[in-house]
């Protein structure tokens, strides 16, 4: 999630609800910027391909970029080689209200 064509400098009022993603290349779901953000009841499963191999990525790239009312709850990351919830930021002002509720991470399982 992040800008957008019609030059949005964000995506804002986001809601995505008992959701399952298995599989996904790279990794489960970017976030650049976003206003008003929610992700509940949701399932990543085993991200695949290269680097990072994330759950759920919160990159803050440009300066204009920011994270406001951005709230993950019940989510649950399994099975992946990087990180479950990773948050790259230098510059943590520009996170405004970033919140995480009953949210989990289980190991991946070798696949032999």
């Amino acid at each position: 999630m992040g800008a957008g064509e019609d030059s949005s400098p964000h995506c804002q009022n986001i809601h995505i609800k008992d959701v399952a993603c298995d599989a996904n290349y790279r990794q489960g779901i970017s976030v650049i910027t976003a206003y008003n953000l929610l992700i509940e009841n949701f399932t990543l499963r085993q991200p695949e391909g290269p680097t990072p191999q994330a759950g759920i990525d919160f990159e803050l790239n440009r300066t204009d970029e920011q994270l406001v009312n951005c709230a993950l709850h019940n989510c649950l990351i399994e099975r992946n080689d990087g990180y479950g919830y990773p948050y790259i930021c230098a510059q943590p002002e520009r996170d405004r209200r970033t919140y995480f509720d009953r949210c989990r991470e289980l190991p991946r399982t070798p696949k032999w």
